[in-house]
C-alpha cells in the first residue's frame, strides 16, 4: 500500500527509465539499508522493488526531495510491523524447537541423562580447573615488581623429599653475592622463619618472626602504617 502519492503505473511512471538516473534522484542509501535487512521473503522484496520503481517516477515528477521524503514516510510507515512480523516468528520457532528438545529427551531418556550428565561433568571440571588456574596466577599480584620477581631454588641431586630434589633453603650470603656478581639483579633478598626469646622490661617472652635484610621491602610491596620502610631493616638485629 502507497500513500497519498500513490498513482497507478503506466506509461507515463516508467518513461523515466528512457534516460541516464542521476545520484541525486536515488533513495537515499540508509533508508535502502534498512530496507535490505527487512527482507525476509520473495514478497517483501517485490514490495522493495515498487518502492524503487515509484521513487524514481516521483522524482522525475515531483522532484527528489518530495521522493525521498515519500520514500521515508514508507519506512516510517511499514518497517515497525515488519520488525514485529519478524520477531514474532522468531520467537515461535524457538519456542517450537524447546517443545521438540523436552519430547526427544522424554523420548530418549537414557540417551538424554548420559548426554546431560556428561555434558555437567565436563563444564563442572572445567570451571574448577580454570577456578585452580586463576588462583594459582594470582599469588603475590599486589606487589609493584611481582612481573620482576623470582625465587630461587636450590637442587640437591641424590636428596629427594616428596619425588622432588628442589629445595626452598639456600646460604644466607647468597643475596649479597647475586647481587655484587650480576649487574642485572636490582635487589636480592633472604628470609627465614624463626621463634626467637624478646624481652621488654622484666619481661621475657617468646615470638615468631622473620628474619631478612634491608632489600626486602624494596622487592615485596606492603602498605605501612608506621616507620619508614627504607630505614626499617638497615641496622642488625633490628626490629
Amino acid at each position: 500500500m502507497l500513500t497519498k502519492y500513490s498513482k497507478p503505473f503506466g506509461k507515463e511512471s516508467l518513461n523515466y527509465y528512457s534516460g541516464a538516473i542521476s545520484m541525486s534522484s536515488r533513495p537515499p542509501k540508509l533508508a535502502q539499508k534498512i530496507l535490505e535487512k527487512l527482507q525476509y521473503d520473495d514478497v517483501w522484496k517485490t514490495t522493495v522493488g515498487d518502492f524503487d520503481e515509484y521513487f524514481h517516477y516521483l522524482a522525475k515528477k515531483e522532484g527528489p526531495k518530495k521522493a525521498k521524503r515519500w520514500y521515508w514516510q514508507q519506512i516510517l510507515r511499514y518497517a515497525p510491523s515488519k520488525i514485529t512480523h519478524k520477531f514474532y516468528w522468531s520467537a515461535a520457532m524457538f519456542l517450537n524447537y524447546i517443545k521438540i528438545s523436552f519430547r526427544n529427551l522424554k523420548k530418549h531418556k537414557s540417551y538424554s541423562f548420559i548426554n546431560i550428565f556428561g555434558l555437567s561433568v565436563g563444564l563442572v571440571c572445567f570451571v574448577l580447573i580454570g577456578l585452580f588456574v586463576q588462583y594459582e596466577l594470582s599469588y603475590d599480584k599486589f606487589h609493584e615488581t611481582s612481573d620482576r620477581t623470582y625465587r630461587v631454588l636450590a637442587q640437591q641431586p641424590g636428596n629427594e623429599y616428596m619425588g622432588s630434589d628442589m629445595y626452598t633453603l639456600t646460604p644466607t650470603a647468597l643475596s649479597a653475592t647475586m647481587k655484587s656478581d650480576f649487574p642485572e639483579v636490582e635487589a636480592a633478598t633472604y628470609f627465614g622463619m624463626t621463634r626467637t626469646l624478646l624481652s621488654i622490661e622484666d619481661e621475657t617472652f617468646s615470638e615468631a618472626g622473620v628474619l631478612s635484610d634491608g632489600d626486602f621491602f624494596q622487592i615485596f610491596s606492603y602498605q605501612w602504617y608506621e616507620g619508614n620502610p627504607e630505614t626499617a631493616l638497615q641496622d642488625p638485629n633490628s626490629i
